[in-house]
């Protein structure tokens, strides 16, 4: 039996400038309604497009070369509108991560007694958010659990009675100046911007399902220039820290070792790029050309330019997950996401140096890959669609509506006993 509303259809366009590529991305939710509650019961992202156009403008999220950033986002936005055959006007731009800082501030509202209401909610926010410079942009204000009296852990306040209500919001904020030139240099690319985004969050919510964000999941996403630890438990961030290290190091490393360029060792890192090595093809010579003739390499050579590397990284992630709780990475799922992670054997290094099991995070909720296949970098952006639609569909008009909800069930019935 169908209902009135049975799915509702959310477009989103999505910019995503990392430290060394622009990707444009534009997707819309999919949301089917259960027919009695008109609750959400699954979300589901098609991909209508994507591009991506390399860049060198950033360095640890500042912007050193405007002129390099503002072509790299035209050619994103022509590529996209290329293939979708719309123009790419009104977006939303997800920030660096080492443009975003994040702090942890427990508010309080005094209820006297009465019921909680969602402006009750938003109060705390705002107070959270009063604690912060003039110099700070507030991105994200993300409650981690209600306290309401004596009662802890609870996720939604809202109908509930009580003296006093407090949580601890965890802010995702920007430099006002910073965030001021990526403002002008998208204005000159003739893009409106619809809102800015936090990394950590985006990665988090493209890569792990509602079960891993609730029951606890560790995301590493490893980029180009910066590695980003974020920590989901019951359903909210609650931490987050960047690294400067990505894959961008590791090429570095193959060049100096071997006097390449820095296409070649790229390309070299691409293709023949591992951290752990099978003893029956670890010394079996590579077909690896250069302009200068045949560059006589092996696996095994390989490898031993990127696991010290590899290793100094993941024994600093580790530390830094023991120094929040020991037991963190043993109890939590830890997925490992971007595209770091696509170099061989890096996973299974990973989870020999934890001694607890790692799993490769691909985009979570897409379907219809048929025009666009996302890959493990992609997974900021779809994030970043997940909490786009996600905002739309709760201003959606219909969806709070009592009288609405009532008229739907009303039909249901007269359908299931006239017909």
């Amino acid at each position: 039996m169908r209902s009135r509303f049975p799915t509702t259809s959310y477009e989103g366009i999505v910019l995503d400038i990392s430290a060394r590529q622009v990707s444009c991305l534009s997707g819309h939710a999919v949301i089917s309604h259960d027919n009695t509650s008109m609750a959400p019961a699954e979300r589901s992202i098609h991909l209508n497009g994507q591009s991506a156009q390399g860049h060198r403008a950033i360095e640890k999220g500042q912007i050193i070369d405007p002129g390099q950033l503002e072509r790299a986002i035209q050619e994103a936005c022509h590529s996209l509108e290329a293939q979708t055959g719309r123009t790419t006007r009104k977006v939303y731009v997800i920030l660096p991560p080492h443009c975003v800082s994040t702090s942890i501030v427990s508010v309080e509202l005094a209820m006297q007694g009465r019921q909680v209401q969602k402006s009750d909610v938003q109060h705390l926010i705002d107070k959270a958010v009063a604690t912060t410079t003039s110099q700070d942009v507030v991105l994200h204000g993300l409650p981690m659990g209600y306290q309401l009296d004596k009662s802890t852990g609870i996720r939604d306040p809202r109908g509930l009675f009580g003296a006093a209500l407090s949580t601890r919001v965890m802010l995702l904020k920007t430099n006002f100046m910073l965030l001021k030139n990526y403002l002008a240099i998208l204005e000159r690319c003739h893009v409106s911007t619809l809102g800015f985004l936090a990394n950590p969050l985006c990665t988090g919510l493209g890569v792990l399902s509602p079960a891993q964000q609730n029951n606890g999941s560790c995301v590493i996403d490893i980029g180009s220039e910066v590695t980003t630890l974020s920590i989901f438990h019951k359903g909210s961030l609650i931490h987050t820290q960047c690294f400067s290290f990505g894959g961008n190091h590791l090429t570095t490393a193959l060049c100096r070792q071997f006097h390449l360029s820095w296409g070649e060792g790229e390309r070299l890192k691409t293709l023949f790029g591992t951290v752990m090595v099978n003893p029956l093809e670890g010394e079996r010579p590579l077909s690896f050309s250069q302009e200068h003739g045949a560059l006589p390499l092996t696996r095994a050579q390989v490898a031993d330019v990127l696991q010290p590397l590899v290793k100094k990284l993941a024994l600093v992630l580790f530390k830094a997950l023991d120094a929040i709780n020991p037991k963190l990475r043993f109890r939590f799922d830890v997925v490992m996401t971007g595209g770091g992670a696509q170099l061989t054997g890096i996973l299974e290094y990973f989870s020999l140096l934890a001694e607890h099991p790692l799993t490769k995070g691909h985009p979570f909720g897409v379907i219809d890959k048929s025009i666009v296949t996302p890959g493990l970098s992609d997974t900021t952006a779809i994030g970043a669609l997940h909490y786009v639609t996600a905002r739309k569909e709760k201003q959606h008009p219909l969806k709070n509506n009592i009288v609405m909800k009532k008229i739907s069930r009303l039909g249901l019935w007269f359908k299931e006993k006239v017909v």
